[in-house]
């Protein structure tokens, strides 16, 4: 996920790319699921990201799911097209915005003071 910075989205700096190689921000949960990044590893914000997609029409529960998909097959899956195309477009649950923030005080302690600017709906 390394790359251009000035290219993601408003208020957003995803903090894995700023580690590149050094650090994978998927996470493989023991409930066999791959989750985009390590903010999601709980099940609270795994539950808001795939009601954030359920209400896009994207099944983030059947495409995350490696008792059913390959690695690779996720990957090419809509929710991780989704999260990955989220990232310049902005189109992205709150969590990310809240732990991703380049307005960020304190490295996950303090949560973005920024996120509601982004998020359209105050």
């Amino acid at each position: 996920m390394s790359g251009n910075n000035e290219n993601f989205a408003p208020g957003l700096m995803p903090r894995c790319s700023k580690h590149s190689e050094r650090r994978l921000p998927e996470v493989l949960s023991a409930t066999g699921y791959l989750k985009p990044c390590c903010y999601y590893s709980t099940s609270e914000e795994f539950e808001q990201l795939v009601e954030y997609f359920k209400d896009r029409g994207i099944d983030a529960i059947g495409d995350l799911d490696v008792n059913k998909n390959a690695i690779p097959e996720i990957k090419k899956s809509a929710t991780w097209k989704a999260i990955q195309e989220g990232i310049y477009n902005g189109n992205l649950p709150k969590m990310c915005f809240r732990k991703c923030s380049p307005d960020e005080t304190l490295p996950s302690t303090i949560e973005a003071k920024n996120w509601e600017a982004y998020d359209g709906k105050g």
